[in-house]
């Protein structure tokens, strides 16, 4: 068994986990003192687990994630944050988070949906000044060519062709999302990478077709096993990484990377498709599972009990707070 940190999943304290091989699969086990014996599968395959010991790596993918607005104009079915319309954040205000978080950049602007926020070119302008600014987006406004060539020219492309933009592609958006992959294609534009988030393996063959059409305007594609944390109400029934890999095995050929870009953990992958794009599948932690040791790196998000944790962890934080105020 491997000693690691984790917590209770009924009072989110941090408590001791052991990473178990049973049979095919591997299992965390803790105690807590107050709420007893928890047991939870982290990944269904042993092997994959043994890559990602042996080529250990201290991050994921760098970055800090700065929500710039709690409105969203869609409401899709596993969002990890609860829907509101407290409004937007003051530049003012994001700056000065982006001044005190400037080793962790690139920055990663999110919500809600931070296009919703009216002053986006100069959130984006005023950042750039202070590191790499990325936008994690729906992609709904910026099918408007108008409002995406001002962010370009704001910083969000350092070259006018690539642009430092992760697509969140969702079925709620009416198409709206590709519709954008449509437009960067015709216009010789090129998305960093785009989400796709699953809750049946399957689902995986209409991301390849997705990516056969688009390829010319992806550079990556991520896959992510819908998860049961914080607002994010998954049905029992996890993905984990190395069926995702199988899986996408079985539609081309694939390499996995693991070079000074591409760090891989128990919960993300670095996979070559077809010898020409990067797919990075995840499967998110949760309070049954978590192994805090193993994420204790890039990608942070601030909590909202102030915290500055890897993305995961944060997550847990929030949803520990919401089940208190419930």
């Amino acid at each position: 068994m491997i000693a690691t940190k984790s917590l209770c999943p009924t009072c989110y304290k941090e408590i001791t986990g052991l990473v178990s091989y049973n049979q095919d699969s591997v299992w965390m086990l803790k105690d807590c003192p107050e709420h007893g014996h928890f047991r939870a599968k982290i990944e269904d395959s042993i092997p994959w687990h043994l890559i990602c010991r042996k080529d250990y790596r201290n991050n994921i993918y760098n970055g800090y994630m700065i929500d710039v607005t709690d409105v969203c104009d869609l409401g899709c079915k596993y969002c990890y944050r609860p829907l509101n319309d407290a409004g937007h954040r003051p530049v003012k205000e994001l700056v000065i988070e982006a001044k005190s978080y400037r080793t962790f950049v690139p920055f990663i602007l999110s919500g809600g949906e931070p296009t919703m926020h009216p002053d986006m070119p100069v959130i984006i302008e005023e950042l750039v000044k202070l590191g790499p600014v990325s936008l994690l987006t729906n992609g709904v406004r910026l099918c408007d060519k108008e409002y995406l060539d001002a962010l370009i020219k704001s910083g969000i492309s350092t070259d006018g062709k690539y642009l430092n933009i992760v697509l969140s592609i969702h079925k709620e958006s009416g198409g709206k999302d590709l519709e954008f992959l449509g437009l960067c294609r015709d216009n010789g534009l090129k998305v960093a990478s785009a989400i796709f988030v699953i809750d049946d393996i399957e689902e995986i063959d209409g991301i390849v077709e997705t990516y056969r059409a688009f390829k010319d305007a992806l550079a990556s594609v991520r896959i992510r096993s819908a998860a049961r944390i914080w607002n994010e109400d998954k049905p029992d029934g996890k993905i984990f990484v190395s069926s995702i890999i199988n899986y996408l095995a079985g539609k081309g050929q694939i390499e996995i990377m693991a070079d000074a870009l591409h760090n891989n953990k128990t919960s993300y992958g670095n996979v070559l498709f077809e010898k020409e794009l990067t797919f990075y599948p995840s499967c998110w932690y949760d309070a049954a599972n978590i192994d805090l040791n193993d994420i204790a790196c890039p990608p942070y998000y601030k909590a909202k009990d102030g915290s500055v944790n890897n993305i995961v962890t944060s997550f847990l934080v929030n949803e520990r707070i919401a089940n208190a105020n419930n």
